[in-house]
């Protein structure tokens, strides 16, 4: 059984700080990937290993919920998942060695919502997984096979958690 975690970044300022790729988390967000860290944890969900766009909120998102990780998981940056279509994010994942039992990638909406979505086999599935809110985590099984096989049908939805549901 592999797992593939899609973790939404966290919560970023809306102030221009310098274009949208150097955008910081915002109080809110800090709190959210760290409270996400905790969730990961908490399920034993520590990914073999992490894809993590380079835009800034994304590697705050994934600094703050690895805190709660350990050992710390080997992370690749990766320019091609900034603001990436489903299909490049799901061609990264194809690419992942097979060794890999349980990978997560941190990214950006809209690229992640309609992975999701097009992962997702009901309606009642798409119905879950909603708008994709920031800090929130998409679980997904690929119950056989590689990562090179990874794809709707083959991926199953297992769940979608925000940080929000967490703390109720």
């Amino acid at each position: 059984m592999r797992t593939l975690l899609l973790l939404r970044h966290a919560k970023a300022r809306t102030d221009d700080v310098g274009g949208d790729a150097a955008r910081p988390l915002a109080p809110r967000g800090t709190r959210a990937a760290a409270r996400m860290g905790e969730h990961l944890a908490e399920r034993g969900w520590v990914p073999d290993l992490v894809l993590c766009s380079t835009a800034r909120r994304a590697r705050e998102t994934w600094e703050h919920a690895s805190a709660a990780l350990h050992p710390a998981p080997r992370v690749a940056l990766d320019a091609a998942l900034y603001l990436a279509s489903p299909e490049r994010i799901l061609a990264r994942v194809r690419l992942v060695d097979r060794a890999v039992a349980t990978l997560l990638v941190v990214g950006h909406n809209p690229g992640f919502h309609e992975l999701a979505c097009d992962l997702a086999e009901s309606g009642a599935a798409r119905d879950r997984i909603g708008k994709f809110p920031t800090a929130a985590l998409a679980r997904f099984e690929l119950a056989d096979g590689a990562w090179s096989e990874a794809g709707p049908g083959a991926l199953r939805f297992a769940e979608l958690v925000a940080p929000r549901e967490l703390d109720s």
